[in-house]
């Protein structure tokens, strides 16, 4: 069994993460027309299914998560509450920003809560000390805005 690192509370399950990669395309009105009129040929395709979503997002008082790039997210689909953590720093290491052409790449992590309210220290272990945060930074956080 390998050791959890030092900076993991042992509460805390390791923190995985996945690479989240947006890509935004500009087509002319027409041509956006021409590939609806010509549908998707999917053989597994499924009609569209409508499920309400609540996002809530979180921040300090004084946005230390937006000035740092991080966005902190609980969205509830169905029964279910997922925490999710979105930071542009590392998976933008060594770039030239985090722009690609109109797209953008960051750093994802989800976990599953058992209501709205953020789990910190998963958020602290995902985040291993890589960004300055006021002491006391857990106890401040609030809903900033819901969807």
């Amino acid at each position: 069994m390998t050791p959890k690192p030092a900076a993991t509370p042992p509460s805390a399950p390791e923190p995985d993460a996945s690479h989240e990669v947006e890509l935004k395309f500009i087509l002319p009105v027409a041509a956006i027309e021409s590939l609806a009129d010509q549908g998707l040929d999917w053989p597994d395709a499924t009609p569209p299914q409508h499920t309400p979503l609540i996002s809530i997002y979180y921040d300090t008082p004084d946005y230390q998560f937006w000035h740092h790039g991080i966005a902190l997210r609980i969205r509830r689909q169905g029964n279910q509450w997922l925490q999710h953590l979105k930071w542009r720093g590392r998976a933008a290491a060594g770039r030239d920003g985090v722009s690609l052409a109109g797209g953008s790449i960051r750093t994802e992590w989800e976990w599953s809560r058992p209501d709205s309210e953020p789990d910190t220290e998963v958020m602290a272990a995902a985040l291993d000390g890589a960004i300055p945060l006021p002491k006391g930074w857990a106890a401040q956080i609030k809903p900033v805005f819901e969807t």
